[in-house]
């Protein structure tokens, strides 16, 4: 919800908006547009406008029709989708740095939550703590 996939990031309430900055999604998901439209052109035929204008309602399209000549391709290069995305606010590399960070550091958490869980274990405290093997009757101590 907070990648930018379903709901543009600028359209969020500013009250939730800092949950974008902790989504593994939003800095996939920007990288892989960057990657997949950054430096691409796009080219529009005339039939692509044509078919676009049949899509606009009557009053629109008598007022589009005299201009269609005049109207550039809604979307001419791969930048372009981008910033209608709102996804040219960092680039690729700097997503993939965000996500090599959070990689590095989801570790770092998991690592220092079993080694204080097994210090708990050791210690003899809380649930699933080791307990000494108790020796059988008659078994002799070492030194005896």
């Amino acid at each position: 919800l907070f990648g930018g996939f379903f709901l543009n990031i600028e359209s969020l309430p500013w009250y939730v908006s800092w949950l974008q900055y902790t989504s593994l999604f939003r800095f996939s998901f920007q990288a892989l547009m960057q990657n997949e439209f950054r430096g691409l052109n796009f080219t529009c035929s005339e039939a692509d406008a044509h078919k676009w204008v049949e899509r606009l309602d009557e009053s629109t399209r008598a007022h589009v029709e005299e201009f269609i000549h005049l109207l550039p391709c809604p979307v001419p290069n791969g930048e372009t989708h981008l910033e209608r995305l709102k996804l040219d606010t960092i680039d690729m590399w700097t997503a993939l740095g965000w996500l090599l960070f959070y990689f590095v550091a989801f570790r770092a958490l998991a690592f220092a939550a079993l080694r204080w869980r097994t210090s708990k274990m050791l210690q003899g405290e809380g649930r699933g703590a080791i307990q000494p093997k108790a020796k059988p009757d008659g078994a002799k101590l070492k030194g005896q």
